[in-house]
């Protein structure tokens, strides 16, 4: 298979064509004749199942979410293991779960983005032993191609702050904080960025260095892709350096 050609091939697909012309390519590297892409939303905090192939027929699923702590089958699993996952039979299998038909062999790739995962690509048979290790590897490099255009169908953008909001070096951040809310609102109302929603959450350092990296961790937990810190060395250092080993960007 050549990754090379199939990021040339969805960068050049139409948005509504990214994720039919990725499942096509799926299906066509693993022979397998069933496919699913799940996307993670936010909002619903769970798996959206957002394309699915059944023998070459696209099928919908209207409000398929799979959610943590329900009994949602492989996909969910792979996603809450950030691991890759081989079903040789699922009549066999602890976490199998039937969707629409019942499959027999099933694998499942996490597929990543900054370092966590935001969705899972599945392919299927429905014949049991008919997916190996390999499938596994052909999977995990198509997840690994498709990654970026799977960040971009997602709805929302988060913007993260970890910046004082109480103690002596609030009023400096203060100010610019306000300023971005009104800029993302403003953004927001114009279609947002490339379609999608900003929205932002926020954590206090409380004026002290030593809970600037407290604070960054727990925007990131919260979703936080790009993450404002304190515009001081001292105070916004140890948050800044938090998100860039996530490899999120930061700004001052």
């Amino acid at each position: 298979m050549d990754i090379g050609e199939l990021e040339r091939a969805l960068s050049e697909a139409r948005p509504e064509a990214v994720q039919r012309e990725l499942m096509q390519r799926a299906l066509a590297a693993t022979g397998a004749t069933h496919g699913a892409l799940f996307l993670w939303d936010k909002k619903a905090g769970g798996l959206v199942l957002t394309h699915h192939v059944v023998e070459g027929l696209t099928v919908t699923l209207p409000d398929q979410v799979l959610t943590p702590g329900s009994r949602a089958g492989i996909a969910l699993h792979c996603f809450e293991s950030d691991e890759p996952y081989l079903c040789r039979d699922s009549a066999r299998d602890p976490h199998y779960t039937r969707y629409l038909l019942d499959v027999r062999s099933i694998a499942a790739a996490p597929i990543r983005y900054q370092k966590k995962p935001i969705g899972v690509l599945t392919v299927s048979t429905r014949a049991a032993d008919q997916l190996s290790k390999d499938t596994l590897r052909v999977l995990g490099e198509l997840a690994v191609a498709a990654a970026p255009f799977a960040a971009l169908a997602q709805d929302e953008v988060t913007v993260g702050f970890a910046i004082a909001l109480s103690g002596f070096v609030a009023p400096y951040d203060d100010g610019p904080y306000k300023a971005a809310q009104l800029a993302i609102d403003d953004i927001n109302a114009k279609g947002g960025l490339l379609g999608k929603k900003i929205v932002h959450v926020a954590a206090d350092t409380a004026s002290d260095p030593a809970q600037g990296a407290t604070a960054a961790t727990d925007v990131l937990s919260k979703g936080a892709e790009l993450v404002m810190v304190t515009c001081d060395f001292d105070f916004g250092a140890p948050a800044a350096l938090v998100a860039q080993s996530q490899n999120m960007m930061t700004s001052a």
